[in-house]
């Protein structure tokens, strides 16, 4: 992120390795070394420090944003888009070239485009940041595979951390420290405990995208996009992408210097992308919860190697964490003639802010994984090869 690059990691805590644990034993451990880029670390930074930088640093190229403002309908036509909003109960229109809907999975500007966006995960995931003891290291991130579900833990600061795990269904409104605690002495490295909760949530997550990224003058980005498991940590940063990709064609384009097959572009590269993202994420979620007996042991005896290989290529070349390759380069102003309305849901606007803002801007050794080898005479036992 040239020109904001300093403020995020002023306030990230750095992640340099990434380890395999699952019932007290290590499968694996990779530690993070760039090829071409400066961080070798992922950057860990809360979401709220994350919006307050954004937040600032639009502001301070002239733009801003309206809060409590909903997407109702819009139509397009040879010349542009008028959309209706409501702000505050207040009904407004406005035109604009293009439309770019930033609004999250349940986009309202990917419903009015009509395009399917379905097929959920059968758990419910829970989501929640704790204060936890300090029996963990702080720049190790943990991926811990389990019968029951799948656990991430991801250091965020000091001793604050944010789990990542599934439950089968959801109980009360959210998840309650009890419940956690619960979740991480079934499956958390032994000693860790959580000692409070700052918030939590249950999710439903999709592992899906829409098949085109563009309907005339109508573009999504982002979770409108593409949803898929939050285990790999790429939701923001394949968003980020999508809106690189697309910004400086706009900008050609209201310029006067772009054309069709440019704007036609954007879905072109980036589905590809993002196909490839959701089905290494999900191929990661299924082995790291998977019941099956024998699906654990041919995971832990074999098939970590080929997938941590795969998965660890995508944290280094494909699709880099907050801090790492990913650049936002700085440029002029918005012309006054580029007239872009982007829409964000404001219940994910920490995840999409980053849109915004670039929308705003408009600027143009994998360590040896070591293989852990199960001799296991119990293996004949299980008559189950299949990966649920």
């Amino acid at each position: 992120m040239a020109g904001i690059i300093g403020p995020f990691l002023q306030a990230a805590n750095r992640v340099t390795r990434v380890t395999l644990i699952t019932h007290g034993e290590t499968l694996a451990r990779m530690n993070f070394q760039s090829e071409g880029s400066p961080y070798s670390f992922m950057a860990m930074v809360p979401q709220n420090v994350t919006e307050n930088l954004l937040v600032q640093e639009l502001r301070r190229k002239g733009g801003n944003i309206e809060y409590e403002t909903t997407f109702v309908s819009a139509q397009q036509d040879d010349k542009g888009v008028t959309a209706t909003l409501d702000k505050r109960g207040i009904s407004t229109t406005l035109t604009a070239n293009f439309v770019v809907g930033c609004d999250g999975a349940h986009s309202a500007v990917r419903h009015l485009l009509n395009m399917p966006f379905e097929a959920e995960y059968p758990d419910t995931f829970i989501l929640a940041d704790i204060e936890s003891n300090d029996s963990l290291p702080s720049d190790e991130l943990q991926l811990c595979p389990n019968e029951k579900g799948p656990l991430a833990i991801f250091p965020i600061h000091g001793n604050r951390r944010r789990i990542v795990t599934t439950i089968k269904s959801a109980q009360e409104d959210a998840p309650s420290l009890e419940l956690v605690r619960n979740i991480l002495a079934e499956r958390a490295p032994s000693g860790f405990e959580a000692l409070s909760m700052h918030w939590s949530a249950y999710s439903r997550i999709h592992h899906r995208h829409v098949a085109q990224l563009r309907r005339g003058r109508f573009f999504i980005a982002g979770d409108a996009a593409h949803i898929h498991s939050p285990f790999g940590g790429q939701g923001m940063n394949t968003g980020l992408q999508d809106v690189w990709n697309l910004v400086w064609k706009l900008d050609l384009l209201l310029r006067g210097l772009g054309n069709e097959q440019l704007i036609g572009s954007y879905s072109e590269e980036r589905i590809p992308v993002i196909k490839s993202v959701i089905q290494t994420t999900d191929l990661l979620t299924k082995l790291m919860g998977t019941p099956s007996k024998f699906a654990q042991a041919i995971r832990s005896a074999v098939l970590w190697s080929p997938v941590w290989l795969l998965f660890s290529m995508r944290l280094r070349k494909g699709y880099p964490s907050l801090g790492s390759s990913t650049t936002i380069a700085p440029s002029s102003k918005v012309p006054a003639h580029a007239t872009l309305t982007i829409l964000c849901a404001e219940e994910t606007f920490a995840a999409n802010s980053c849109c915004l803002l670039r929308m705003a801007i408009l600027s143009s050794r994998l360590e040896k994984v070591s293989n852990h080898i199960r001799k296991s005479s119990r293996l004949g036992h299980h008559t189950s090869p299949a990966f649920n």
